[in-house]
């Protein structure tokens, strides 16, 4: 009885600290998620030297993200301009060289997001992105302790950082 009594206490002591490490896993996890879109969506566009469309959705089930290409040239003519992927539509069509590229609804439902949600796009040449100004997205762990911030500069590169007030997190550098 003594065991379980002390092991009972020490679950009871460790379950903050479990709720607050799943919190900040969470965060992270949409994090990671939205850069890597944005860092294929990029990659993307300077290879297939096509323009790329990231855009953002969001649907009772949560936020979304997707890219899409322009389409392949075709008969001498010039590629057309890519389209927004509709990533709440129920089979979503973001695709870029062949390979989706889709943070489907729901998947993080528990973080909000803020922000520019609204489309960007990587010029196929450079990989800048249009409109030609730094970009921010925001995210709020799901108890909304934690915020990190997605910066997107107009080279097209995306940051990961946390803003002042925000606890910090492991392996984020805080804004400047």
């Amino acid at each position: 009885m003594v065991v379980v009594a002390i092991v009972a206490i020490l679950a009871v002591m460790a379950a903050p600290s479990y709720r607050d490490m799943i919190d900040r896993y969470r965060l992270r996890a949409a994090t990671d998620d939205l850069v890597s879109v944005m860092s294929s969506a990029r990659a993307g566009a300077v290879k297939l030297d096509r323009d790329v469309n990231v855009s953002f959705g969001s649907t009772a089930a949560g936020w979304c993200m997707g890219a899409n290409a322009a389409s392949a040239p075709t008969g001498g003519n010039a590629a057309g301009s890519a389209s927004a992927c509709d990533c709440t539509a129920s089979s979503p069509a973001c695709s870029v060289g062949g390979e989706t590229l889709l943070v489907p609804p729901g998947k993080h439902a528990n973080v909000a997001i803020s922000g520019t949600t609204t489309a960007l796009v990587f010029d196929g040449n450079l990989g800048l992105i249009s409109p030609v100004a730094e970009q921010t997205v925001n995210l709020s762990s799901p108890s909304g302790t934690y915020t990190a911030r997605v910066i997107i500069r107009p080279l097209g590169q995306a940051t990961v950082c946390v803003p002042s007030g925000s606890p910090a997190m492991a392996g984020v550098p805080s804004c400047s």
